[in-house]
This record gives C-alpha cells, sequence and structure tokens, in this order.
C-alpha cells in the first residue's frame, strides 16, 4: 500500500514538475514571440516616420521651388496690383535628424550616402536660403519689385539638385545611393512633374549656362 502510494505521488511530481517546465517555455516563447512582435512593430514605425517626414520636408522646398519659377517668369512685381512673392521658409530638421538616430536601432541601419545625405541636408537649405538675398529687390519710392533672372535661375540650380536626390532617398530607401548625373534637363525633368512645374525654356537655359560647370 506504501509502495502504491510513493509510486502514485513520484508520479504525481513527474507531471507537476513537466508541467511547470512546459508552461514556463510556453512562456518564456510567448514572451519572445511578443518582444520580437514589438521590436519588428518599432522598427516598422520608425521607417515609416523618417522617409514621411523626409517627404514632408521637400515638399516644403517644392513649394519654394515652384514659386521662384513662377516670378522668374515676371521682370516685376507690383505690390499695388495684388502680386506678390515669396521667400524660403525656416525648416525645422531636428524632428528627421532623431529619426535618423533611431534608424540606427534597428535593421534598417543607414548607408553612409543616407548619412552625407541627411548631415549635409540643412547647411544646403541655408545655402539656397542665402542665395534667395537679393533675388527680389524693391525699386526705390515705387511699390515694385526687380526679379533677378540671375539668381532665380542659380536658386532653380541648385534646388532641383537637392529636391532630385531628396525624391530618390524617398523612392529607394533603404537602397539610397548618390547618382553622379551632371545633366540639369535630367534632374528637372522628374521634380518640374513632381511639382507640376511647366517652364522647359528655363530648364534649358540653365541647362546651357551650368554645361561645363
Amino acid at each position: 500500500m506504501i509502495e502504491i502510494l510513493m509510486e502514485k505521488l513520484s508520479n504525481d511530481g513527474f507531471w507537476a514538475i513537466s508541467g511547470a517546465l512546459v508552461g514556463a517555455f510556453v512562456g518564456s516563447l510567448c514572451g519572445l514571440l511578443a518582444s520580437l512582435y514589438l521590436d519588428l512593430k518599432r522598427e516598422s514605425n520608425v521607417k515609416s516616420a523618417f522617409y514621411t517626414e523626409a517627404e514632408f520636408l521637400s515638399n516644403i522646398m517644392g513649394s519654394f521651388l515652384v514659386a521662384v519659377v513662377s516670378e522668374s517668369k515676371k521682370s516685376k512685381i507690383d505690390l499695388a496690383k495684388n502680386e506678390s512673392f515669396s521667400g524660403p521658409l525656416e525648416i525645422d530638421f531636428s524632428v528627421l535628424d532623431t529619426l535618423f538616430l533611431e534608424l540606427y536601432k534597428t535593421k534598417n541601419i543607414p548607408s553612409s550616402d543616407h548619412r552625407q545625405f541627411v548631415l549635409n541636408l540643412s547647411s544646403q537649405w541655408k545655402r539656397i536660403c542665402k542665395m534667395d538675398v537679393g533675388r527680389v529687390e524693391k525699386i526705390p519710392n515705387t511699390s515694385i519689385y526687380r526679379v533677378s533672372p540671375v539668381k532665380s535661375k542659380e536658386i532653380v540650380f541648385f534646388l532641383v539638385d537637392l529636391l532630385y536626390h531628396f525624391n530618390l532617398l524617398v523612392e529607394q530607401q533603404k537602397k539610397f545611393k548618390f547618382v553622379n548625373e551632371n545633366k540639369f534637363q535630367t534632374k528637372a525633368q522628374p521634380v518640374f512633374s513632381k511639382y507640376k512645374v511647366d517652364n522647359s525654356d528655363l530648364v534649358e537655359k540653365i541647362a546651357k549656362e551650368t554645361a561645363h560647370w
């Protein structure tokens, strides 16, 4: 009788221990799967947020391109006739910079091309903003402003190059690479198309003047 009782207790203990081990294993596995799911979800969210922010910033710059091209068609702008002109907006790149650093914590580790583009972005925009100084100047004692064709073409040239690579970044994402493309027309075509800018004459003029830059 005692032997039967001991055997029963032994069997009960075995199954209890086995059950505990299985429970612990299943619990650990579920925890691991949940952790992996959250990591993948976070990785996807960070990646999506980075390229969404990049698209947002490029559209701000694109709006300025549209304005410069439109105003370049005019030799003068008269405020008395309710005409107006635009200037480049001050852009905060801190969100993009933060998201860029967060990418290093995921499997979407940025390449050297990503790093070069993001790190130079702020200085490139500041450069374009400085170019805008003197693009539109007031004629003394009038309500008329004169538009500089030289300044306008200079801004369009550098802004197209920046937006061309900005668009490549958003489209290619992890595969983004700088393109060694020197022809202005090649870069202007997709940029002008995206922002619905139609000024082939301006493109031709800039292409000819910058062909040997």
